[in-house]
């Protein structure tokens, strides 16, 4: 075992979105606060997560029930709250009952908004000692096999409660990939109809060029005829069909931005990822590039005396 804490959630939900204030603002109404993310946990909580301060500290050892409440935010928060400015110092606090509670650290953002959910979540940390959150999730960070530890920490919390009930106890990797199971089921789906779309697409361009070929027998029988090589007239036809297919991806590329731009907030990695709109793009070329060669060798290998007898 590597380090050990709790936590108010299991790193793959959300935190809790709770109201705060801050020192030195003016709230005339509830509503009127703002609100965060909120994660409660036990001192070694940076330990367990592997991640250190960007600018102050983290909670350590000499953050008591007893000693003045301290806070640490992450970086979307302070970049929301105190732009251009230091926030160390600072002070927050819950509720107007409440003791100010100063902030010590910043930190990276942790995904306070959970698995999956659009980011970057604004959020803060205060101290369990501090604060007393009633539900906490104890987290263990090991090397190799986790499993291997689910009886020894059983036994651990018996020897501190035996009356503390455990439950649920999962690696991270278990708990993403139940968290994420909708996710992958929708994404597997769509991956399927987007193969059916380019498969339909692609029989669509094969229709449309193989049409045009038919259009064109006489032409390319003239041309046979004259003397054109067959390498000649694939490469004519291609270089026929190639203008519009691009025409078309480049339409739809551009419809797919429009349509994607209300939707980036919503969208794990926002709808400028390059992968989607470069790799759409160059499988659908693919597609019509197949689709379009069977039309092109069809007309490459028409017979000059059949073109000029056919109407």
């Amino acid at each position: 075992m590597l380090a050990a804490a709790a936590s108010s959630r299991d790193l793959v939900d959300a935190g809790v979105h709770h109201p705060f204030e801050i020192e030195g603002e003016v709230y005339p109404r509830e509503r009127d606060r703002p609100s965060a993310y909120l994660e409660v946990v036990t001192r070694d909580y940076f330990q367990v997560v592997d991640e250190g301060a960007l600018r102050g500290r983290v909670f350590g050892p000499g953050d008591r029930a007893d000693s003045t409440p301290v806070a640490v935010v992450n970086a979307s928060l302070a970049a929301r709250h105190w732009p251009g400015q230091d926030p160390i110092g600072r002070r927050v606090r819950l509720n107007p009952d409440d003791p100010w509670a100063t902030v010590v650290g910043v930190v990276p953002d942790l995904k306070l908004e959970g698995v999956g959910n659009p980011g970057p979540g604004a959020g803060f940390y205060l101290l369990q000692d501090q604060i007393g959150w009633g539900w906490l999730e104890l987290l263990v960070r090991t090397e190799g096999d986790p499993a291997a530890l689910v009886d020894p920490v059983r036994r651990a919390v018996a020897e501190i409660d035996p009356d503390q009930p455990m439950h649920t106890i999962l690696s991270l990797d278990e708990r993403s990939h139940r968290r994420t199971a909708g996710m992958r089921l929708v994404a597997t789906m769509a991956g399927i109809f987007a193969l059916v779309a380019v498969f339909l697409s692609a029989l669509g361009v094969y229709g449309v060029l193989a049409q045009h070929t038919r259009h064109s027998v006489r032409e390319l029988g003239l041309r046979v005829a004259l003397g054109a090589r067959p390498r000649g007239i694939l490469g004519l036809m291609m270089r026929r069909y190639q203008p519009a297919v691009l025409i078309g991806i480049a339409a739809g590329a551009g419809l797919g931005q429009t349509l994607l731009g209300p939707l980036a907030e919503v969208m794990p990695h926002g709808s400028g990822d390059w992968t989607i709109h470069l790799g759409v793009p160059v499988a659908l070329a693919m597609a019509a590039l197949l689709a379009s060669l069977g039309p092109a060798l069809r007309a490459a290998s028409v017979d000059p005396m059949e073109a000029l007898r056919s109407d």
